[in-house]
């Protein structure tokens, strides 16, 4: 599992965490959506928080968080597009 995937899973957990529960079981296919648990408050708490991890937003670039799988966002915070000059 890389390191990518890790911290992202970390950040769920963060999340479940502040909410006093346990998360269900985390593998990289799992889908980031309502089956998972988290509500829409939840999911903006995931991406600042993932912000805060990886150093940028690909939200804010148009990705759509709905149905990712934890395997795909990770990959989508390594492949960081260049900063723009």
């Amino acid at each position: 599992m890389s390191d990518s995937v890790t911290s992202v899973m970390n950040c769920i957990r963060e999340v479940f965490a502040g909410k006093g529960q346990i998360p269900p079981p985390l593998e990289p296919q799992t889908a980031i959506d309502e089956s998972l648990g988290l509500r829409s408050l939840d999911i903006a708490e995931l991406v600042i928080r993932l912000d805060g991890e990886f150093g940028w937003e690909p939200l804010a670039q148009g990705l759509d968080l709905r149905s990712v799988s934890i395997e795909r966002l990770a990959r989508i915070y390594e492949n960081r597009p260049p900063a723009a000059s």
